[in-house]
């Protein structure tokens, strides 16, 4: 299928308009579950079927923890399912912004708000997508799972419980896609243009609590190697000490 210019511009203020809601929506995530906006998650998810009614009505959804959601568009086959993710919480705002962060502001061709990029984008894209090739009564050749986290900014619970319905069901995926780069600039020296970044390697995190006891004193003559200086030392072997990059291999079956 092919677009004409006219057609294009029609296609994509359709997909912007939609992000620009989504944007509006402050689905903020916080470590403290009592600081979660939870009537923002609702209004997201409600809104997000407004934007995307077809997808709703066309493909099972199964809700997932709190707000995530795991929808099902079944395949001509499923011996190879595609499982393509996005989430759809973000970080708290901070910092001075040209725009304000939840307005969704166009400005020169830029769409302007918190989660434009990580990742409302991405999850926007994917539904737009979705929509557009359920407007022509397409099936896909195999199925495909859409899984939206939204607490993926703090580590949560909605990835790990959505692997577990997968495995549940003996969904074993073919191909994962999640969040990756973006249309990086100035981001590689030496090279002018923006670059489509694509991401291939994922970052594990580790959170460690490091405690120290000391006997007391007086600042005036601080004990050699005291609770201070000792949690400095731990602190600076733990810096020295990254843990090696690795690829891990598939086993063969």
């Amino acid at each position: 299928m092919t677009l004409r210019d006219a057609d294009f511009d029609v296609v994509r203020d359709r997909a912007v308009a939609k992000l620009q809601a989504l944007v509006r929506i402050p689905t903020v995530s916080h470590r403290d579950p009592t600081l979660v906006d939870t009537d923002a998650f609702d209004a997201f998810v409600v809104e997000l079927a407004a934007q995307f009614p077809l997808l709703h009505e066309r493909l099972d959804l199964t809700r997932i923890h709190t707000h995530g959601l795991l929808f099902h568009w079944r395949g001509r086959a499923d011996d190879r399912p595609v499982v393509l993710m996005a989430h759809l919480d973000v970080v708290p705002v901070e910092g001075e912004w040209r725009h304000p962060p939840f307005d969704g502001v166009i400005e020169d061709g830029v769409l302007w708000g918190r989660g434009t990029l990580d990742d409302k984008g991405c999850l926007a894209g994917i539904c737009e997508a979705v929509e557009r090739l359920l407007e022509q009564d397409l099936t896909p050749a195999q199925d495909i799972w859409l899984s939206f986290g939204c607490d993926e900014e703090v580590f949560g619970q909605a990835a790990p419980q959505a692997v577990a319905e997968l495995v549940r069901r003996g969904v074993r995926p073919w191909f994962v896609l999640d969040e990756g780069g973006a249309i990086a600039y100035d981001a590689f020296p030496g090279v002018n243009p923006p670059i489509g970044v694509i991401g291939v390697t994922e970052k594990g995190v580790t959170s460690l609590e490091l405690t120290v006891e000391g006997r007391g004193g007086h600042a005036s003559t601080p004990a050699k190697m005291g609770p201070t200086a000792r949690i400095a030392r731990a602190i600076m072997r733990l810096e020295k000490s990254p843990f090696p990059g690795r690829r891990p291999h598939r086993p063969s079956s």
